[in-house]
């Protein structure tokens, strides 16, 4: 069968959907893992894609765009430079103990080295090696996704948005499909729920690997979180799904089995008990409500909104809550899940705050380039004291990293902003973001959020923007700035320059 530009664009389109489906799949058991590719799902699908990219813009010397080409390997170029220089002063050599990493012992067996003899070796190899793999498995699940994106869907934005769009919603109906048990089980007590979960969970993650209880089967509050590893990625996932679903319904007419929808999967999102997700939900309310009012069509608005009431009425309740009365159940969901995300006391702020200022720390002292990618973990480690280590979680993690390593512990991403400042300091801060305020820059300066199609999908970049704040959200944030920038050269807001 002869490949023809039609038929790799359909099967980029095909890779696009499997990765987007497969986005919550993060932590992929050991047993299905590919040496050297990580546990993350969508990276596969991904890469396919972009193989299939590269042979199509080979095969029919398709153009590329010069300006996004420069400034990303830019970009990428200074986060080696940061990370190889990080490497070069990394004071921490003699902390790391490679016998625990058993990729190390496997490789000096094979080679027949000695580990003991050549142990520097190994410590600054390894390193080198594990730094470098970062770097690119970040830059591939984020800007040569974006490069992908601009390339499928340039000079073609309104049907990119709406495939995408169609992808988002199938992600939804997939979310709103896996939740079935856990709905059956928290607002019915139905065994048959749990017994669900406990099939079907082990196929997506190892059950308590982590800190011997991480991820559990089920969280012990009862948090929705379908197939996302933990609730509050199914908030993250929020920030892009909403805006789309809200823009297909606004587009459409009346359809019965779509409010159902929209007031289900409203409902699975407030069972989440995540404070994420309830933030995203009362800021996508407000931007939609800007949004609605500008193009005129408040009573669409007003229906969602009443929806999305009853969806949160009908998380309250559980089948243990059968006799006690509205107010009482309203109350102790605000009290438990959105009046503390203030607190700095409450559920696992506390753990969060604490985790960000160590990560200020040591990006006060490391404050033009950061520590490098992957080498911030034993700084921190070295830096943290009082309060944080009063922490249960933080404690349990630095004692790991110092008895067993960084090569199993991590104090994580619990903040993107502050995982970019200590990885790369300022300079990479302002490299990575730059892109972000350019195109919202010259898609405000040349008005074309009166599309509407632009209007949402800068309202979904807000929101993951937002979402930033409690971790990275996935990878779906290139997708729309990706989406973005094809309207930002179709417009001929900046000049085209192309090879």
């Amino acid at each position: 069968m002869t490949m023809t530009k039609s038929i790799l664009k359909k099967l980029q389109y095909l890779m696009l959907l499997l990765m987007i489906v497969t986005i919550p799949v993060i932590s992929m058991p050991k047993a299905y893992k590919i040496l050297g590719f990580g546990s993350k799902l969508y990276l596969y699908p991904l890469l396919i894609g972009v193989i299939l990219f590269s042979f199509e813009a080979i095969k029919f010397k398709t153009k590329l765009n010069l300006q996004i080409c420069k400034y990303l390997l830019l970009l990428i170029f200074i986060q080696f430079t940061i990370t190889f220089y990080g490497i070069v002063k990394f004071p921490y050599y003699s902390d790391i103990n490679v016998l625990t990493n058993e990729k190390i012992v496997l490789i000096a067996n094979f080679l027949n080295i000695g580990l003991a003899d050549n142990l520097m070796l190994f410590k600054y190899g390894f390193m080198f090696l594990r730094s470098v793999k970062i770097v690119i498995s970040e830059f591939v699940v984020e800007w040569l996704l974006l490069f992908w994106i601009f390339h499928l869907f340039n000079n073609d934005f309104s049907n990119g948005f709406k495939k995408i769009r169609s992808m988002f919603i199938i992600l939804a109906i997939l979310l709103s499909i896996y939740a079935i048990p856990e709905v059956l089980l928290f607002k019915f007590n139905m065994q048959i729920g749990y017994d669900i979960l406990c099939y079907l969970n082990p196929y997506l993650y190892d059950v308590g690997n982590y800190l011997n209880w991480y991820p559990p089967i089920i969280y012990p509050n009862h948090g929705l979180k379908s197939y996302c590893i933990e609730p509050g990625f199914m908030g993250l996932l929020a920030a892009t799904i909403l805006p789309f679903l809200f823009s297909f319904i606004f587009e459409y007419k009346k359809n019965i089995l779509l409010y159902i929808f929209y007031s289900y999967f409203m409902m699975i999102l407030f069972m989440t008990k995540s404070r994420t997700a309830n933030v995203i939900i009362y800021i996508y309310s407000i931007l939609f409500l800007c949004y609605s009012a500008f193009f005129r069509n408040l009573k669409k608005y007003a229906l969602l909104i009443l929806l999305t009431c009853m969806a949160f009425f009908g998380a309250v309740f559980e089948n243990s809550d059968i006799d006690q009365n509205l107010f009482t159940l309203v109350d102790t969901y605000y009290t438990s899940n959105i009046d503390t995300i203030m607190s700095t006391t409450a559920r696992s702020n506390g753990t969060r705050l604490n985790n960000i200022l160590i990560h200020l720390n040591v990006f006060k002292d490391n404050l033009l380039f950061g520590t490098g990618a992957g080498l911030k973990d034993l700084y921190i480690a070295d830096m943290i004291n009082g309060d944080a280590l009063k922490d249960i979680e933080l404690k349990a993690i630095t004692e790991g990293i110092r008895s067993e390593g960084i090569f199993k512990y991590s104090y994580g991403n619990v903040n993107h902003y502050t995982y970019i400042l200590t990885n790369y300091g300022l300079v990479g801060f302002i490299m990575y973001f730059l892109p972000f305020l350019f195109a919202v820059y010259k898609v405000w300066r040349s008005k074309a959020y009166v599309n509407k199609e632009i209007a949402v999908l800068l309202i979904a970049l807000l929101l993951n923007l937002v979402a930033m704040m409690v971790g990275n959200p996935f990878s779906v944030v290139f997708i729309i700035l990706g989406l973005l920038y094809v309207k930002v050269f179709d417009n001929n807001i900046i000049k085209k320059e192309e090879i």
